[in-house]
């Protein structure tokens, strides 16, 4: 096990149904972390939600991806406005998976999900003591594919800030003093979605909010260098992503292919214990 001294916070990326990888991933980093934080956006909030209420197990798991979100209920290309249908995501994890917030509330580990205010334009960051359940779904809520959601007041929808892992690294480090970040991550950081999400609401919404999404998107692509592109946070960051290709789509409902990326993402984590291990154990520089 891992020296407990050591503060350690697990960053996960969205991606639709490419998460599937990242809930294999977690399948076996269960077994033997326990994070002090966990920070995700888009199709990794829920999957987070569920790592830190500590209820995740091998049926829970194989019910989640070969039966309850692999079904067109979810995801239908032919449903206008609601090609994703965070209503049908909700009602899963509240009567079919039934997510455990209060023991979520009383973990240890702090949990943050992320979504993206239509007033503002600014990226937000909601704790465990939010509704769990409106965040999450706001955290879905794709831009034309699903509607926006309400939280006290004000709407909320996903965005490629959201769903990317870059600021949230440098989140994990900077307000929450994590020693180490291992992220998970099953999605390629394109510059073009970048532009595409900046144009679509130059379009749709105030100055004053494509100014705020500007920010985050410029902050986006300077951390992505940062932790992509220097070794100064080898020693402190650890991403896990596909060895191989999963095969699968944002939008793939298929429940051999979603199990198929599921096991990829499981064979990766077991194939890379032994290095996790050593990643964690590896004393931290001063000077990082």
């Amino acid at each position: 096990m891992h020296n407990r001294t050591t503060k350690i916070g697990v960053v996960i990326s969205g991606g639709g149904m490419l998460t599937a990888y990242n809930a294999g991933v977690i399948s076996e980093l269960r077994k033997y972390i326990q994070p002090d934080l966990i920070i995700a956006g888009s199709g990794g909030s829920a999957l987070a939600a569920f790592y830190a209420s500590g209820q995740l197990n091998d049926q829970i798991e194989k019910d989640a991806w070969t039966k309850y979100l692999a079904t067109r209920k979810m995801i239908h290309p032919w449903r206008f406005l609601r090609i994703f249908d965070t209503d049908y995501l909700i009602d899963v994890i509240k009567h079919k998976l039934p997510l455990d917030v209060e023991r979520i509330r009383t973990s240890h580990i702090d949990l943050e999900i992320t979504a993206l205010s239509e007033k503002t334009g600014e990226i937000v960051y909601f704790n465990k003591h939010h509704n769990i359940f409106d965040v999450i779904q706001a955290s879905h809520a794709v831009p034309v594919m699903a509607k926006s959601i309400n939280i006290d007041g004000e709407y909320y929808v996903d965005s490629f800030a959201s769903s990317h892992v870059y600021n949230h690294i440098e989140r994990a480090f900077e307000v929450y003093g994590m020693d180490k970040v291992i992220v998970i991550n099953c999605i390629a950081f394109l510059d073009k979605q970048i532009k595409y999400e900046l144009e679509l609401y130059n379009w749709l919404r105030s100055d004053k909010f494509h100014a705020n999404l500007k920010v985050r998107m410029d902050e986006l692509r300077n951390n992505y260098k940062l932790f992509r592109e220097t070794i100064n946070w080898a020693d402190n960051v650890m991403f896990i992503e596909p060895s191989r290709k999963t095969g699968i789509t944002p939008v793939t409902v298929n429940p051999q292919g979603l199990w198929r990326a599921f096991k990829i993402g499981m064979y990766d984590a077991e194939s890379l214990e032994e290095h996790i291990q050593e990643f964690l154990e590896r004393q931290v520089p001063t000077t990082a």
